[in-house]
């Protein structure tokens, strides 16, 4: 392997600990606010009155709500398990966005600096610690465009696309 390879690809792994290390960063500081206090309101329901429930809520669609329920009744209800969901999801974009950048052959340096942007925004930062979608649409929004690029330049597989 190229030496020059090599130490991007440590640059870019050690960006992705920073990116990681800044969604734990004062996780629990705070305590929940009204849209968070609402989402798992939302997960308590029952399955049958669940989806009645977040019609309430115009903005967000269903599927958070129902992995929210889902990931509660694994872990429960504490401040860090409910914000571990969205810092999960935006942990996991990561892996998207770098097939991304792959497919489109973006360089290294390029990547790296694109990831360190990515790790370093307070917003992003912000929303992947708040118990909203936010997390989880980053995350299909970076796989979906990840596989839109690997279907046009490899013209296949657009099942999974769709």
């Amino acid at each position: 392997m190229n030496q020059s390879k090599l130490k991007w690809q440590i640059v870019i792994a050690a960006v992705c600990l920073i990116y990681i290390l800044l969604r734990f960063w004062r996780l629990t500081d705070s305590c929940l606010w009204f849209d968070e206090i609402f989402g798992v309101h939302a997960a308590a329901q029952d399955w049958g009155n669940l989806f009645w429930f977040v019609a309430r809520d115009l903005i967000h669609p269903p599927l958070f709500y129902v992995l929210l329920k889902i990931w509660i009744q694994i872990g429960g209800e504490s401040v860090f398990w409910l914000r571990f969901f969205s810092v999960f999801f935006a942990v996991l974009s990561i892996v998207p966005f770098y097939f991304l950048c792959r497919q489109l052959k973006i360089g290294y340096p390029a990547t790296a600096i694109a990831l360190a942007v990515l790790a370093a925004n307070g917003a992003l930062i912000k929303y992947a610690q708040e118990v909203r979608m936010y997390a989880l649409l980053m995350f299909f929004a970076l796989f979906s465009m990840w596989l839109f690029t690997r279907f046009l330049h490899l013209g296949k597989n657009i099942w999974i696309l769709t």
